[in-house]
């Protein structure tokens, strides 16, 4: 037992299966990973307060989630938070405070409210989302660097080569993109199809040429 209700412990992580979470962890829990499933709804005020191994929380929203004051308050090891989806409801009042905070993640274009100072006291905090968005007001509101997903440049094609069952495209990293999109055409600038979607490397081997 942990100080928690409805968690699966492991030496490294956290999962969270249950609609509701409503202790705190101890401060001494060696949690350093937190995957909140699409089964709970809510993070209570103060769940990770002063929890200083935690050091990333990936969130897969499927219904309304509200993270609540103080959630992740002075987790000083955490750096990186990813939410998934697009169903976040709220981020209360200094939520991520004090943290370590260097990347927070919005993959969708999202609609929610947030509190006061959410981010304060993470000055090397860069929020990603869609431009426009409730990240990026977020982002505004606690002068944090914003980058907006969805303007990154076209990644460039580094090589074209053959496969054993195909035709192998290779491009380079395009910084801060997630997934990549491939398209072929059978014209040079112009008639593209989409053969695959959110390609997480930098290289596809298009089987139907």
């Amino acid at each position: 037992d942990a100080g928690v209700t409805g968690f699966s412990m492991y030496p490294s992580e956290c999962s969270l299966p249950e609609a509701d979470l409503s202790k705190k962890l101890k401060e001494t829990d060696p949690i350093v990973q937190v995957k909140i499933t699409g089964d709970m709804y809510q993070v209570w005020a103060e769940t990770y307060y002063n929890c200083k191994s935690l050091k990333s929380c990936d969130s897969i929203i499927k219904d309304k989630k509200y993270i609540y004051d103080y959630a992740f308050y002075n987790c000083t090891g955490l750096t990186k938070v990813i939410y998934n989806g697009n169903s976040l409801g709220e981020i209360g009042d200094y939520a991520f405070a004090n943290c370590g905070l260097k990347e927070l993640w919005f993959k969708e274009d999202d609609s929610f409210s947030y509190g006061s100072s959410v981010l304060e006291g993470n000055p090397d905090c860069k929020v990603y989302g869609k431009l426009n968005s409730s990240a990026n007001r977020l982002a505004n509101a606690n002068s944090c660097t914003f980058v907006p997903t969805d303007k990154l440049p076209q990644p460039t094609m580094s090589t074209l080569s053959s496969a054993v069952n195909g035709l192998r495209v290779s491009w380079d990293k395009t910084d801060y993109a997630l997934t990549y999109d491939v398209y072929r055409s059978t014209l040079v600038g112009g008639n593209y199809t989409l053969i695959k979607s959110s390609v997480t490397g930098t290289e596809y081997i298009d089987t139907n040429v």
